[in-house]
């Protein structure tokens, strides 16, 4: 059974999802043909490591892609839209690695029906990959 949709009354300042993903070659090759991005710094690890990477690295955007997947899905969930979104991206995630996603709540303003929240994407090896804020609104009826 599906998990009932939160109303902004239920949200509150702290609570947080995450999510692990791992971006697998094949995910990698897949997001590449859907958005016709084929740059060689994701398919050709000669190339990548020439531009100082270790091997071939995973499309900004799919990484960034994961955290629609917890907004839309889990907090603050299907009876929101991202109204504004911001990132930075700090670190290069190698094809291959598994990514751990947090979506935190850091401000909820009843007045306008909006939650503001802090995404953070971190590697293995404990570096942040991406981090930004988000705010999601509730839609009225």
């Amino acid at each position: 059974m599906a998990p009932v949709p939160l109303t902004i009354e239920d949200i509150e300042i702290g609570a947080a999802e995450r999510r692990e993903f791992e971006f697998s070659e094949q995910v990698v090759t897949a997001f590449g043909d859907l958005i016709d991005d084929h740059a060689p710094v994701h398919f050709d690890p000669q190339f990548a490591e020439a531009q100082g990477f270790g091997g071939t690295i995973v499309h900004g955007y799919l990484l960034a892609s994961v955290f629609s997947g917890i907004l839309g899905q889990r907090l603050p969930g299907p009876n929101t839209v991202i109204n504004s979104l911001s990132l930075k991206y700090h670190h290069a995630v190698p094809v291959g690695e598994t990514v751990t996603f947090e979506a935190a709540v850091e401000q909820v303003s009843l007045a306008v029906g909006a939650v503001v929240l802090r995404l953070t994407a971190t590697r293995l090896d404990g570096s942040v990959a991406v981090s930004g804020r988000t705010t999601c609104s509730f839609r009225t009826r």
